[in-house]
């Protein structure tokens, strides 16, 4: 059933515009993602206007793709929760002609939200270190123009000069760049294939998505190198934006756990934590399904570098919003101590 859906879905890319509408209408989903993707592709993007208020992050992103109002774009980042779809909305009300710095002061602060741990105020997408609280730099990269970063990944000779070219070219989230970055799965080397993974996430295309979920359980020999490709798989499937990828999620954090302090070379498991990214994406794709595991996260301060894992938990659960609710309460009345703290910082901050 999985093949069969995959021919099902590789095909969207290629549907008329009245299909690819159809599609969206009949879809919330994976399908939906793909169709509203070709539908900007095909010059229909101002019609998804709609779409910047979809709970789907994903479907929001397709929406800032194509969408050419100005205003539009700006109330939908004063109220965007997802640090991906936040940076996708920033880039395309500057290319409308917003004021690039008041840009940049809202994308800081909707992205960068601090909230009242026990330990104190913190900032879990800044705490994070991994690039993820850099909205800024993420946005002038998005702002240069698509051709020159075509002709750059052309033109790129292998090693460093092509792995840029590939994220260079991915944030401008265009659909045909797909089977361009694809292409280069097998030449682009191991070192290369970061920076693939990288280009994946950034391009938004949910094509992507067999490969993420594939990397999510690489045990390599080299455990520096299976490490890094889980990490950065867990931070493509979150900028993508497709809840579909939950429960992969969620079964990865539960093998990470086992897994990565038993491991040879489990201590790099500590430095750069998998399970902080898996937590991260969770929030990204706003999967209601997934409040009570990263809930389950609220008292963990063991494990890796950034005293355990209840600031990325906590970052996520905000990103749930008002689905989050429930569950929150709940642990606020009968969790642990620092978990109850914890719940508690979150439901103020929602």
């Amino acid at each position: 059933m999985g093949r069969i859906r995959q021919r099902i879905l590789a095909g969207v890319p290629q549907l008329s515009a009245a299909q690819s509408r159809r599609v969206l209408s009949m879809s919330r989903g994976t399908a939906a993602i793909l169709a509203a993707r070709r539908l900007v592709e095909l010059g229909e993007g101002p019609g998804l206007e709609r779409l910047l208020r979809s709970p789907v992050p994903g479907l929001r992103s397709a929406g800032a793709d194509g969408c050419l109002d100005k205003s539009a774009l700006m109330e939908a980042l004063k109220v965007e929760r997802c640090a991906s779809v936040a940076g996708v909305l920033a880039a395309r009300a500057v290319q409308t002609g917003a004021e690039l710095s008041t840009v940049q002061s809202l994308l800081e602060r909707q992205v960068l939200v601090s909230l009242h741990t026990s330990a104190g105020l913190r900032t879990p997408e800044a705490t994070l270190g991994l690039g993820i609280g850099e909205p800024v730099q993420d946005l002038v990269l998005a702002l240069r123009p698509h051709e020159h970063a075509l002709s750059a990944l052309v033109g790129a000779s292998p090693g460093p000069e092509l792995w840029q070219a590939m994220e260079a070219l991915s944030f401008h989230r265009q659909s045909q760049d797909y089977l361009r970055l694809k292409a280069l799965t097998a030449s682009a080397g191991k070192r290369g294939q970061n920076s693939l993974l990288l280009a994946f996430g950034r391009l938004g295309d949910p094509r992507a998505l067999p490969l993420l979920r594939d990397n999510l359980a690489r045990m390599d020999v080299d455990p520096g190198r299976g490490f890094a490709w889980r990490r950065l798989s867990a931070l493509a499937l979150g900028r993508i934006g497709d809840p579909s990828a939950g429960p992969t999620l969620c079964r990865a954090l539960e093998i990470e756990a086992l897994e990565h302090e038993g491991r040879p070379g489990a201590g790099l498991g500590i430095q750069f934590p998998v399970r902080a990214v898996l937590l991260w994406a969770l929030g990204e794709l706003q999967d209601p399904g997934s409040a009570e595991v990263l809930a389950g996260y609220l008292d963990h301060t063991s494990g890796s570098a950034l005293g355990g894992f209840h600031l990325p938990a906590m970052g996520a659960l905000y990103k749930l919003g008002s689905s989050a609710k429930p569950v929150l309460e709940q642990v606020a009345k009968s969790g642990s101590e620092l978990a109850r703290a914890n719940a508690r910082a979150v439901l103020q901050a929602l």
